[in-house]
């Protein structure tokens, strides 16, 4: 067992290792979890944030060329910068500028 708030600082990096690694049913299990720790435990605006990023590495493993990871990113950057991360929002800026220069959106 863990503790519900605490399981999504695990399943975030791990929805973003498993998506850069290439194993996407592995991270759309955890984007799965992401999602319902974002939405229904947590419920704070950086982790709606960290969520978005997820689903940006996972369309940049299933969909790359498409733009959907980059707007993922864009709006994870957004996000993150509504929250006070900049650190966070400048990576997510960072990986959505470098899809848009055809770069592979993995960092």
């Amino acid at each position: 067992e863990t503790c519900p708030g605490c399981r999504i600082t695990f399943a975030i990096p791990a929805a973003i290792a498993a998506a850069r690694a290439g194993e996407l049913d592995l991270a759309e299990q955890h984007e799965t979890q992401c999602a319902y720790l974002a939405q229904v435990v947590m419920r704070l605006p950086a982790w709606h944030a960290a969520h978005e990023e997820v689903r940006g590495h996972i369309a940049a493993g299933r969909s790359p060329g498409t733009g959907q990871a980059a707007t993922r990113f864009a709006a994870a950057a957004a996000g993150f910068a509504r929250a006070g991360q900049p650190l966070d929002a400048q990576r997510c800026t960072e990986l959505a500028q470098g899809l848009a220069a055809g770069r592979s959106g993995r960092r």
